[in-house]
């Protein structure tokens, strides 16, 4: 018999986008649907956008259509040289994200968490609080955005006079706070990428020859933080499924390749649901 079931996606940047939006087509096209989400960073993007009412087909679709400038708004130079002769006072990412705040907003189907199908929760890092907190309740765009803004990266989202960051910050994978708000929930499957790298990547310095090097340098930085997360030392009293969604590794420019991350991540999804190598058997389904 079917068990009520919650989903969690996790971070990953780009990257993690790609997987989960893949992966959770697959998932949808052979019926399988979930009792709530929870999302953190890449996780809150794809699970806004799920749980607002898009089928997961066309959330891939609108993600394959995704441009550069669609969430990459850099600030001006003159506000950075500004900002540097203040010693950065007041500049709290490269990226403005009020271009990935706008797009959010174009293309969610609800304008607040609370009327989400099925109930969502978005982990985000309130700064002006220094405390991780989970929203149940609140302008869905705006902590959508808030939870993927990657620290230094993105400036800080501003809700009503405090300010967020990237949910994953604190906790990149949150089954601990689906199972705290949840304890109904029979059990959870955790949707997160898995890179198509061999296990030891050849080295990549790439990233120092390219345009603002602190931004990229950060980013590999907090990729190697939420790869080292082990999700075998998770505890919680329910049944736990990982569902690892093989895609490509992507960086956050890379744009010209997110419907062949896409597409990988379905393909590979589907291919080894259908070899059993996610239980899956409980997690109900359409009729």
């Amino acid at each position: 018999m079917a068990k009520t079931t919650g989903l969690v996606l996790t971070g990953g940047g780009l990257r993690g986008v790609c997987a989960e939006a893949g992966a959770l087509q697959a998932l949808e096209e052979m019926g399988y649907r979930f009792d709530a989400v929870i999302g953190t960073s890449a996780g809150a993007i794809v699970g806004a956008l799920y749980a607002s009412g898009l089928g997961a087909g066309e959330l891939a679709g609108r993600l394959r259509s995704l441009r550069k400038d669609d969430y990459l708004d850099p600030v001006s130079r003159l506000t950075l040289l500004v900002s540097l002769s203040r010693e950065l006072r007041g500049l709290t990412g490269y990226y403005r994200g009020e271009a990935l705040l706008r797009w959010l907003e174009r293309n969610l189907a609800e304008r607040r968490i609370e009327d989400c199908d099925p109930p969502l929760y978005i982990t985000v890092t309130n700064v002006s609080r220094g405390v991780p907190q989970v929203k149940s309740q609140g302008p869905l765009a705006a902590f959508a955005r808030a939870s993927s803004a990657i620290p230094l990266v993105f400036a800080l989202q501003r809700v009503d006079d405090e300010y967020y960051a990237d949910g994953g910050a604190a906790n990149n994978i949150p089954v601990d706070e689906l199972n705290r708000l949840r304890p109904d929930l029979e059990q959870l499957l955790v949707i997160t990428a898995l890179r198509v790298e061999r296990p030891e990547p050849e080295p990549n310095n790439d990233f120092l020859r390219q345009e603002w090097t602190p931004v990229r340098a950060l980013g590999r930085v907090l990729d190697a933080i939420a790869e080292g997360q082990r999700l075998d030392n998770l505890n919680a009293p329910q049944k736990i499924v990982v569902l690892r969604a093989r895609t490509l590794n992507l960086d956050l420019d890379d744009v010209d390749r997110i419907g062949e991350a896409i597409d990988l991540a379905y393909a590979t999804t589907k291919e080894r649901i259908a070899a059993g190598e996610f239980d899956l058997s409980d997690v109900p389904r359409n009729p």
